[in-house]
């Protein structure tokens, strides 16, 4: 069923395979699949480790640093906060 869908995905013109995280790509590539009708296999999970380590790597040669600006790291100015706190919350934080 899977490779009736590659071959599908190929003759419509896919360049790669991305299975779904989880029991299908696990089996793919614990059956060291990385081909399906001539179109490469990706693996997500190792993709997405691969660039974790990456930004590591990026962070720690300051080529990359993560901002400190923004929604989770600057509150507005304080009669702006006070005013969203009583409209939200009912009282202040």
């Amino acid at each position: 069923m899977y490779s009736a869908a590659a071959l599908r995905a190929a003759k419509a013109g896919a360049e790669v395979i991305i299975p779904a995280e989880g029991i299908p790509n696990e089996i793919l590539w614990h059956l060291g699949i990385h081909e399906l009708h001539g179109l490469p296999v990706i693996d997500p999970a190792g993709l997405a480790v691969k660039l974790a380590e990456t930004l590591v790597q990026l962070g720690e040669l300051k080529l990359f640093q993560r901002s400190g600006h923004g929604y989770w790291f600057s509150r507005p100015d304080e009669p702006v906060a006070k005013h969203l706190e009583k409209v939200f919350l009912g009282s202040p934080l």
